[in-house]
């Protein structure tokens, strides 16, 4: 894969910075950048992983109000 620069690098700095001000104002929510894998319930889907470059997750929140958020 080839690295990531110029354009693209600054592109994706900003679509992470203006997630990142969403998930302030509006919990509970996880702001990921770098490739995470995103693992999908879906039951048609037999590929359910996706690795954005750039992602926004809220989903459901645990026990206490933190999102129900893992990394491996």
């Amino acid at each position: 894969m080839t690295p990531v620069g110029g354009v693209r690098g600054e592109l994706l700095l900003e679509i992470g910075r203006r997630l990142m001000e969403h998930a302030r104002k509006h919990p509970p929510g996880r702001v990921v950048v770098g490739d995470m894998g995103f693992i999908l319930r879906l039951p048609w889907d037999p590929e359910r992983v996706r690795t954005p470059d750039c992602g926004l997750y809220c989903g459901r929140a645990a026990a206490g109000g933190e999102v129900a958020f893992r990394v491996h």
